[in-house]
């Protein structure tokens, strides 16, 4: 979802003849700040722009697939696939 979305946006930059974005993805994450350390998102190409209260965590990377944190997402239930999960789905990260 994260990839589709910026590829989406851009395309629509694209379009409305804005200039182009540098070749990185950002995002936020919610994860459990008691269970994980968002200094780990190194180890998956993601740099922490910022780590918020509730564990919020702003991150960005210049893998615009994110290759290697879908090599360690696990999925849950009827989102299988990353392009088809939405806001608020929960998806599981084994290190």
């Amino acid at each position: 979802m994260i990839t589709t979305n910026w590829q989406a946006e851009q395309e629509q930059r694209k379009e409305a003849g804005k200039p182009d974005l540098p070749d990185a993805v950002s995002f936020i994450l919610q994860v459990d700040p008691a269970a994980f350390d968002a200094d780990n998102l190194k180890s998956f190409g993601i740099e922490v722009v910022a780590d918020l209260e509730e564990g919020y965590i702003i991150g960005a990377s210049t893998d615009t697939e994110l290759s290697e944190l879908r090599k360690k997402v696990t999925v849950p239930g009827r989102c299988r696939n990353l392009r088809k999960c939405r806001f608020g789905d929960s998806l599981k990260l084994g290190v």
